[in-house]
């Protein structure tokens, strides 16, 4: 079994609602996903999931699933999303904001029978 780190967003501006690039999962087993927020941004983030039902001309999911959903407060805050079980194919984080400004970063630990690159 592998482990895989992978950064989907560093900096990402989530004054007006944004989402972290999407990461496709193939033979992953574990899943954790660490946000941090920067700023006095207040709202809530939300691990989406999707599985390949529906894609764009991207190949990319063009429906979401809320999987879980954090309320975050202002002056800087960060959560951590574990899931041992992953029978999805895509993942992302959307942050909505309610009032301030900042930044988002993420950063996805993957556990699985894949190469490490």
């Amino acid at each position: 079994m592998n482990t895989l780190e992978k950064i989907l967003a560093d900096g990402l501006d989530i004054t007006a609602e944004a989402s972290t690039d999407v990461l496709k999962l193939s033979n992953v087993i574990y899943v954790a996903v660490h946000i941090q927020t920067v700023g006095t941004i207040e709202g809530t983030a939300s691990l989406e999931v999707a599985t390949g039902l529906n894609l764009d001309s991207n190949n990319e999911p063009t429906s979401w699933e809320e999987l879980s959903s954090q309320g975050i407060g202002t002056g800087g805050a960060t959560h951590l999303w574990l899931d041992d079980n992953v029978p999805y194919t895509y993942l992302r984080v959307r942050f909505v904001p309610s009032s301030g400004t900042g930044t988002l970063k993420c950063l996805v630990s993957l556990k699985g029978d894949f190469p490490c690159r």
